[in-house]
């Protein structure tokens, strides 16, 4: 059946149509380069100095730093493995055809050097599924050149005859040319090799050989029906395959490059958050992970055992880390300053380009027995993969020592009845050093000492337990005996005595013997609390607390205390400013012998 062409009468129509819109694309591609000229001259600028081929063919990218062009290749090279997998199977099944076009004598009429060329491609195939290490980095370039090489063979005369010159084209460019020009090692070698199989295909599109090929023979074999639209459906297919395959070659080194630079952005944001976390690790109490929602992402034993919250069972996966401040004005400043929008423009300011920033500030947090201790925060702000927001928090119990941060938030003012502002006591690892150390941001009304000054503080012990009901006083030193009896919310008014109610509720709470072991093996120890030593005599005490278990099997604490830096006894006239005191359990205390404990200069905040 004989096609026609478009007739006369259609022709002015197509030609106006199709002229409009390559009329209106070319406009349109005009005004977009003019519009973006700036990105367009940076693209082409992109384009000719990593690729360097439109000026030296050889040359190799010369801005590419050493270690990115290594990773590079290695990539390559792994997509050359990759490609060679693939054409074993390609080629295998190719070879399985003509096997059986051989046995059953069907044989198409392909040249004999078609088939043994693709038995060459199957065997060196073969030899790198045996041999894989055969295939070396410094071996890439060779192995391109040899597949351009096959596919310029597979179009001569030899192997493809002229009238199946444009499927033939569209094989290769399928099974080799797109393929290879992903691990040629610079783009201008993938466009110089697909330039002599470009130049084989002008020729054979220009040039007839097929009837020097024919065996002297005439006939229809040989009439390859070639005219001038065989040549220009044959230069248009190979023209666009040429400008395809220096498209994909110019991209794949573009994206394995950013690969690879995505790949060391990714292992530096690593290894600096893990530097990070492990710094935190040393300095800190607890380091957590919170999300942007400021919820712990995973369980965290060292906070659970600072907030008396780790009961077997029991997670803060998922929790605000908001909840364990102490107050919820505390809390929402918290959260202000976790988000960076409390007017510290420090904490904008060395955010990075990787959206990395790190802060530090003070806040309070409360246990399990609404105790409260300062405690300074540090974060560190990252974003994930995916843009998720991320918050790295070092917590560090500051009621004992130095503060490490240069800036911190104002805390409450300091209530004298509220024991809760310095640490009614707090859990202590067996590395930790003396149990009472040095206090830090006293209350304003605290009196100092002269820095290098020490004095004496004796110690009293008293035992605690419970008589009819109530947590008393059970056993004193001789120099306290008067306490013997007293109770402790009458010794310890305000947070101190229920801090003493809940340790020894917790205690009595443990139903095996293993969770009142682990529970005495934590050092606890007070600081500054208010207490009572007669109707008329106040006083501050620091000190330590044990956990006691009596003949009776009933459990009792041990408390070692001494005198505090807001104690008039610790001043260094050792005489309140009020009125003379009077012999009392007061009295007997400052002169009550013991070893003192070890004491360290002041410091102010």
């Amino acid at each position: 059946m004989e096609t026609a062409g478009i007739d006369a009468f259609s022709s002015p129509i197509f030609l106006t149509a199709s002229g409009l819109l390559q009329a209106f694309c070319i406009i349109k591609l005009i005004r977009a380069s003019m519009e973006h000229r700036d990105y367009v001259f940076r693209f082409l600028q992109t384009v000719v100095m990593h690729s360097c081929w439109l000026m030296n063919l050889s040359a190799g990218p010369k801005h590419a730093a050493q270690g990115i062009a290594r990773e590079v290749c290695r990539l390559r090279l792994r997509l050359a493995h990759g490609y060679l997998y693939f054409l074993v199977v390609t080629t295998g099944f190719s070879i399985i055809s003509v096997q059986i076009g051989i046995l059953r004598n069907q044989q198409s009429n392909a040249p004999p050097a078609f088939y043994w060329t693709i038995l060459l491609l199957f065997g060196f195939s073969t030899a790198h599924l045996l041999f894989p290490t055969i295939l070396q980095s410094s071996t890439l370039d060779v192995l391109y050149v040899a597949t351009m090489a096959a596919a310029a063979f597979l179009l001569s005369p030899w192997c493809t005859r002229a009238d199946a010159i444009p499927y033939m084209s569209i094989v290769l460019l399928a099974f080799l040319r797109l393929p290879a020009s992903s691990f040629a090692t610079r783009p201008s070698i993938a466009v110089a090799g697909n330039v002599g199989v470009a130049i084989v295909m002008m020729v054979r599109t220009m040039v007839d050989f097929d009837d020097s090929l024919c065996d002297g023979s005439v006939g229809t074999s040989c009439n390859v029906g070639r005219d001038i639209y065989f040549e220009r459906a044959a230069l248009v297919t190979e023209v666009s395959s040429f400008f395809l395959v220096a498209g994909i070659s110019l991209s794949a080194e573009a994206v394995l490059r950013r690969t690879v630079q995505q790949g060391r952005e990714y292992n530096e944001a690593t290894n600096e958050l893990s530097a990070a976390t492990s710094l935190l690790r040393l300095t800190c109490d607890a380091v957590v992970e919170l999300d942007e929602d400021f919820c712990l992402t995973e369980h965290s034993p060292e906070l659970a055992a600072i907030l008396l919250r780790d009961r077997p069972g029991s997670t803060l996966a998922g929790v605000k880390f908001t909840d364990f401040v102490a107050t919820p004005e505390e809390a929402a400043q918290t959260a202000r300053l976790l988000n960076g929008s409390n007017g510290h423009e420090n904490f904008d300011d060395q955010a990075d380009q990787a959206g990395v920033s790190a802060h530090a500030f003070h806040t309070r947090l409360v246990d399990t027995n609404s105790s409260k201790f300062r405690t300074e925060v540090f974060q560190v702000k990252y974003c994930k993969v995916g843009d998720a927001v991320r918050h790295l928090i070092g917590l560090r119990e500051i009621t004992d020592q130095q503060s490490l941060a240069r800036q911190s938030v104002t805390l409450p003012a300091c209530d004298p009845d509220d024991s809760s502002m310095s640490c009614p006591y707090r859990l202590l690892g067996s590395a930790d050093g003396s149990p009472v150390a040095q206090a830090n941001n006293r209350c304003s009304s605290a009196k100092s000492m002269s820095e290098g000054e020490k004095e004496v503080r004796p110690i009293v012990y008293l035992t605690l337990g419970n008589l009819t009901g109530s947590c008393s006083v059970v056993e004193a030193s001789v120099s306290a005996s008067s306490l013997v009896g007293i109770r402790v919310t009458e010794l310890f008014p305000g947070m101190g005595s229920q801090s003493l109610e809940g340790l020894l509720a917790e205690v009595d709470r443990c139903e095996v013997a293993e969770e009142v072991g682990l529970l005495a093996q934590k050092q606890h120890f007070f600081k500054e609390w208010l207490v009572q030593w007669s109707p008329g005599q106040t006083d501050y005490v620091d000190g330590l607390v044990h956990i006691l278990k009596s003949d009776s099997g009933s459990h009792q604490l041990l408390l070692c205390c001494r005198a505090a830096n807001l104690s008039p006894l610790a001043s260094p006239s050792g005489v309140s400013s009020e009125a003379p005191r009077q012999q009392s359990a007061a009295s007997a205390f400052s002169i009550l012998p013991g070893m003192p404990f070890e004491d360290r200069a002041p410091s102010l905040h």
